[in-house]
């Protein structure tokens, strides 16, 4: 209890008594809270500081986290290693470039599902869980090297368009210069006619004047 002095509006004086425990109560549970914010923020700048700073940082977290040596992961590995060398190797196949690149939207469609799959039967062939809702992993290990190689095929496919467009530049121009010498050479051969007709028709002529 507190004892405190109050002027009134008519400039008398009275004593009123507070009750100040609950006042203190109230500042107690704020210096509780603000020791809770307090534990709460050095916990956060605690994480932040052991955090990844940087790409270069949160990629070496990220492939430190995952061994690397279990079967399923070497099979996945090996099989876009195998496309990105069927890819390399038959460059100017066009059907087989076709049908790698329809394997590889298949796969990349079906990835969502695939994620899903994978997460709900981790537990029969990986260590740990891999497979999160959002699809982090498989969209790091599936996805993003099968989209490089389908990168891949598209600057080849640029390059064989090109190529393509080069050589039947070429065959047209040639068939061009082909067309305009035989042309000349029709011409040449009706003047060489019409010549033969004229020396003919004038030997004729002399021949008969001599006749007469």
């Amino acid at each position: 209890m507190e004892e405190v002095e109050v002027e009134g509006l008519d400039g008398s004086i009275r004593e009123e008594i507070y009750d100040t425990s609950e006042d203190a109560g109230g500042e107690g549970s704020f210096e509780a809270f603000m020791s809770e914010v307090e534990a709460d923020v050095r916990k956060m700048a605690h994480e932040s500081a052991s955090a990844p700073q940087d790409f270069r940082e949160e990629w070496q977290a990220f492939t430190h986290a995952i061994n690397w040596t279990q079967p399923w992961l070497i099979c996945i590995l090996c099989f876009e290693v195998l496309l990105l060398v069927t890819v390399l190797l038959f460059r100017n196949n066009i059907n087989v470039q076709i049908s790698v690149f329809a394997v590889i939207c298949g796969i990349v469609f079906c990835a969502e599902r695939i994620n899903s799959f994978c997460a709900e039967n981790s537990a029969s062939f990986a260590d740990q869980q891999y497979f999160d809702e959002h699809g982090v992993f498989t969209g790091v290990l599936l996805c993003a090297p099968l989209l490089t190689i389908a990168f891949v095929q598209l600057c080849n496919m640029i390059r064989l368009t090109s190529n393509m467009l080069i050589t039947v530049k070429r065959n047209q121009l040639k068939t061009q210069r082909n067309t305009q010498h035989k042309e000349k050479e029709k011409e040449k051969n009706q003047k060489l006619k019409g010549e033969l007709s004229e020396k003919k028709s004038e030997s004729a002529a002399s021949v008969k004047e001599d006749k007469e």
